[in-house]
């Protein structure tokens, strides 16, 4: 993780820009946390964030704990991806209190909660002062071969459909806020300076 974060990836000059990880759903196997512990070294030594794929929010805290135990701190860049599908706003304001990221991941045809439930989200996000840890997507990438893995989000649907609900909502500053300015923070290295 260290190699490719600071030198490059597979003997290029591309660097890795975070580290991602995953939990299953049924939670840890036995590797699993040794590749959590080299994550959260890694993100020690370069202030690098780290994404956790975790549907399930009891496997997310199973690997948060062991993320902190290596002295890894949620202020410094963490994301709780797929959020939506088992966090509460409970959940999410608990670790957003605890400086992380919460990103709901299936704003798109189909999405889980759906559209009204996100944008209710957003809002008791807001309220309790918690905007500025929230991350949008639509969990999609912008080609996949074969086609059918693609399983059927819209990777345009966030700017094309979702967009103009949040501004009609909440305005283009919060709107800006969410689509824009949170994902720049949650991707900056910890050395380029605290949140706003």
């Amino acid at each position: 993780f260290t190699r490719e974060l600071r030198l490059g990836v597979d003997g290029s000059r591309i660097r890795a820009g975070f580290i991602k990880i995953a939990v299953d759903d049924d939670g840890p196997k036995p590797p699993d946390e040794a590749v959590w512990r080299g994550a959260a070294r890694a993100a020690v030594t370069t202030g690098c964030t780290i994404g956790l794929h975790a549907p399930v929010t009891a496997q997310m805290k199973t690997v948060v704990a062991i993320l902190e135990s290596e002295g890894f701190n949620l202020q410094e860049r963490f994301v709780w991806a797929h959020a939506e599908y088992g966090g509460t706003i409970d959940d999410y304001k608990e670790m957003a209190g605890r400086g992380a990221f919460v990103s709901l991941d299936a704003v798109t045809v189909g999405g889980v909660p759906g559209d009204e439930a996100v944008l209710d989200l957003v809002e008791q996000m807001n309220a309790a002062g918690f905007l500025g840890n929230l991350l949008l997507s639509t969990d999609s990438t912008v080609f996949v071969k074969p086609p059918a893995s693609q399983y059927g989000y819209q990777n345009t649907y966030l700017f094309r459909v979702f967009k103009p609900k949040l501004e009609d909502r909440f305005g283009k500053q919060v709107t800006e806020q969410l689509l824009r300015d949170n994902v720049a923070f949650a991707s900056l290295a910890r050395s380029l300076g605290a949140r706003a």
